[in-house]
């Protein structure tokens, strides 16, 4: 994914603005360069490829002395470890399920470290992205979730992912603060003096 100008930035902004005069919900927009190094699963899988990989070529190589075992063992895992320094590769080894738990975790805590959590009508609702997991997520706060069924939202998460993948970014943000927005206008719509309790824009972390 192409990094966001900083035009990019005010658009997503603007319209988180636009968005939320319709509603009480709180909407922030959360991009991560990577939710986890992932640096010791990396290395604890090349550790057991450099252990197992003797047994699978001895038996081609012939009787070996402990010298070449222990060679063979220590190339394995500078040429592995050199391999898994290059960021993309070192994510594309790990399991999804790892990466998507990754992603998952790191959207809980972007809720929690941008107050989403402490509006006064538990309205918050977070937009996350993480690029290297390929991992979107909506999360919203009980006071959104008691009247918009979670999974509402998956049709404007694939629609997002879509964007991503012609990288259409800011497009895509755009398009979804406003589908957010329109939800959240239909079940919780601006009522009252309606303050504005959370920055308006997309952090990229």
């Amino acid at each position: 994914m192409k990094l966001l100008s900083e035009q990019d930035l005010a658009s997503v902004t603007e319209a988180i603005r636009t968005a939320e005069l319709r509603t009480n919900g709180e909407i922030v927009a959360v991009v991560a360069r990577h939710s986890n190094h992932y640096i010791w699963p990396a290395f604890v899988g090349i550790g057991l490829i450099a252990l197992i990989l003797p047994g699978i070529v001895i038996p081609y190589l012939g009787i070996v002395a402990a010298g070449d075992l222990f060679f063979i063992q220590l190339t394995t895992l500078v040429v592995l470890g050199g391999l898994l320094l290059i960021p993309r590769l070192r994510v594309a080894l790990i399991p999804d399920a790892m990466k998507r738990a990754a992603g998952a975790a790191n959207a809980r805590e972007q809720f929690i470290e941008r107050g989403l959590h402490l509006t006064q009508g538990r309205t918050g609702i977070l937009i996350f992205v993480s690029v290297a997991e390929r991992y979107v997520e909506i999360l919203a706060d009980e006071g959104i979730n008691a009247k918009v069924e979670p999974a509402t939202w998956q049709d404007i998460i694939d629609s997002l992912i879509e964007d991503i993948h012609r990288d259409q970014v800011a497009e895509g943000f755009r398009k979804v603060v406003a589908s957010v927005g329109d939800i959240l206008a239909d079940h919780v719509p601006a009522e009252g003096k309606n303050p504005n309790e959370l920055p308006d824009r997309l952090f990229v972390i």
